[in-house]
């Protein structure tokens, strides 16, 4: 079942890639189509200026569709590298949303963990600095609340042993017990 969730989650994260980098290659390819639009208007500007019957026109019009072609190769090399390097930028991005999803996943479970790192470059660093100091802060909170706890059992454990202990002794281990489970109600409310 685990693994299947670690696969779901993996095929979610791929798949914001692939339309993030997909839809970027669109935009760049929206914008960029108008850089062939504005040469080719340029150019059958020129063609319309020098006349009809010139060798010059005959050379623009050769000359044109060259251009064309070398544009729509431009226009393709762009869109493919565009669409490769948001592939590439957004495994920067990726690589610590999967690592805080661990994390996460291991803290729910109650699972300990020792602190968080990113690998260099990736997007999000502040993020794993966080993410220690709510480690840290829960690690304190449960060290804390565990002494809370073994010091409340050792009295009460205490005051189950009737036959040594006087009854002034029992009221106290009793009260100190119940100060005890109070701030130990007290730290679970916060």
């Amino acid at each position: 079942m685990k693994n299947r969730k670690n696969r779901r989650t993996s095929q979610i994260i791929h798949q914001y890639q692939l339309k993030f980098s997909f839809f970027t290659s669109l935009i760049v390819l929206t914008c960029t189509i108008i850089y062939p639009l504005i040469i080719t208007s340029f150019v059958n500007a020129l063609i319309s200026l020098i006349g009809e019957n010139s060798a010059l026109r005959e050379s623009f019009l050769e000359e044109k569709n060259q251009l064309i072609l070398v544009m729509i190769g431009f226009e393709i090399l762009i869109v493919i590298l565009t669409f490769y390097l948001t592939l590439k930028h957004s495994l920067k991005t990726v690589g610590p949303v999967m690592k805080t999803i661990s994390i996460l996943e291991k803290l729910s479970q109650g699972i300990p963990v020792e602190s968080v790192r990113f690998r260099k470059g990736d997007n999000f660093q502040e993020l794993a600095d966080y993410l220690n100091r709510l480690i840290d802060s829960q690690t304190k909170f449960e060290s804390s609340l565990r002494g809370q706890v073994e010091n409340t059992v050792s009295m009460l454990a205490k005051l189950n042993q009737r036959d040594n202990i006087t009854d002034e002794e029992k009221k106290d281990l009793l009260h100190r017990s119940l100060e005890s489970l109070r701030e130990i109600n007290t730290m679970l409310i916060k």
